[in-house]
């Protein structure tokens, strides 16, 4: 298993999570998500500011625009601890924490997929969830050395933000997927393995779950953005 470092680690996740956040590019994948819409009729004594001019000229009737409530998954993250060298540890460690911080910068609650299954919104619990799941050793599953995320099976409607090696992942790890998705829980897998025809990427498409591949040296913003995106997208 190796190591990461922390305090260091952390402090640049935290940075890296401020000022991409506020990125053009973040407030762009944002405001794809954040807002869902519906639309009505005109009910006639309502403010003319609440019709949408520009639906309502598509038809034949006024039509007011207004957003509909919008239930928050939590989002559980997990990563399995053997790596095959510290480049790759110390990368999934970096993107998993600027993701959590970014996500609580978009008001969702975060947490750990683990036994206790601990969440949060506030920054410093969440930091010592990493510092305590991150580094911590896991009972290995199958002969690859590789661990498997827990089952979980009174866990309901979250959404999972998995890592791993997919193409060198145990066959636990599809039946796990299975039960998580049959309760209901959605998943974006990060992929820092080299395969993409596995029974674990069969089970994410069909499932319609996002597979973001990466590697130790890719600059960590592209695959940062796109996980950020999906998990708003999926935890809603």
């Amino acid at each position: 298993m190796s190591e990461i470092s922390f305090p260091s680690l952390a402090l640049k996740a935290e940075e890296m999570a401020k000022w991409l956040f506020l990125s053009p590019q973040a407030h762009q994948r944002l405001s794809r998500t954040e807002r869902i819409w519906r639309y009505r009729s005109y009910e006639g004594g309502e403010p003319a500011g609440m019709i949408d001019w520009t639906q309502s000229a598509r038809g034949e009737r006024l039509l007011v625009r207004e957003p509909e409530e919008i239930k928050i998954r939590p989002v559980l993250l997990w990563s399995q601890t053997a790596w095959p060298d510290d480049a790759t540890a110390q990368q999934n460690a970096l993107l998993l924490m600027t993701l959590g911080h970014m996500l609580l910068k978009a008001e969702r609650t975060v947490g750990w997929l683990a036994g206790d299954c601990p969440k949060t919104r506030t920054a410093s619990i969440l930091q010592g969830l990493f510092a305590r799941f991150l580094n911590a050793p896991e009972t290995q599953t199958g002969q690859t050395g590789q661990t498997a995320p827990p089952e979980m099976p009174d866990l309901r409607f979250a959404l999972l933000v998995l890592s791993g090696d997919l193409g060198a992942a145990p066959e636990a790890w599809l039946d796990i997927l299975k039960s998580h998705a049959a309760r209901g829980s959605r998943a974006v897998l990060l992929d820092f393995g080299q395969k993409d025809d596995t029974p674990i990427h069969l089970c994410a498409r069909n499932n319609g779950w996002p597979v973001i591949k990466t590697t130790p040296t890719a600059p960590p913003e592209t695959a940062l953005l796109h996980l950020f995106e999906e998990a708003l997208k999926g935890s809603i």
